[in-house]
Parts: C-alpha cells; sequence; structure tokens
C-alpha cells in the first residue's frame, strides 16, 4: 500500500520539472502505482509539452489516434509527430483544438 498524501501534495511546478525527466514508458508506468499516483500523473497539463510520436502501419491503426487524443491526459496536448499525414489523420488532429505542432 502507497502512501499518496507525499505525491498529491507536491505543487505541479515540481512535478512537471520531475516529468521533464521521464520518457513515456516511466510516465506510464507511474500511474499504474496506485490511484493516488494515477491521478495525479493523469493531470492533462502534465502531458501538454509532451510529444506524441504516433506511427501506424495498418490502415485499420489510424483511429487509434483519435481514441489517444479523448484520453484524460492528452486533453491539453500541443504537439504530435506522425509518420504519414493523410485526409483521415488530419481530420482527427483538426478536431483537437490545442494541438499547435504537427510533425511529419
Amino acid at each position: 500500500m502507497t502512501d499518496d498524501s507525499k505525491i498529491l501534495s507536491l505543487p505541479l511546478e515540481i512535478l512537471t520539472e520531475i516529468r521533464s525527466y521521464l520518457n513515456y514508458s516511466s510516465m506510464c508506468s507511474l500511474v499504474l502505482v496506485s490511484k493516488g499516483w494515477k491521478e495525479v500523473w493523469e493531470n492533462p497539463y502534465l502531458w501538454s509539452e509532451f510529444t506524441l510520436e504516433h506511427y501506424y502501419f495498418r490502415p485499420k491503426d489510424k483511429h487509434d489516434l483519435e481514441s489517444i487524443l479523448k484520453t484524460r491526459r492528452f486533453s491539453e496536448l500541443k504537439s504530435v509527430r506522425i509518420r504519414i499525414l493523410d485526409e483521415d489523420t488530419l481530420t482527427v488532429i483538426s478536431k483537437n483544438t490545442n494541438i499547435r505542432n504537427v510533425e511529419i
């Protein structure tokens, strides 16, 4: 059992600094520690500067991007890196008004 009170009491600025040292996989692992940690690390603000890299190889996977962008953690996402920009992908990205940068 974890004591979530310490992580929950950290200021957002400190959490943002911690976030800057972590990769995507590490962030996903932190979400799994406990309900309290999930609440902290799912905060959209902590993910807003993260560049989501979405590379798909099969047509059916394109719809994954839409599902990903609907999650709480990516609701404030500002940057996406994609392999192929087609009409479907562009439509999905354009629905998210926070995304300011698209790298291909």
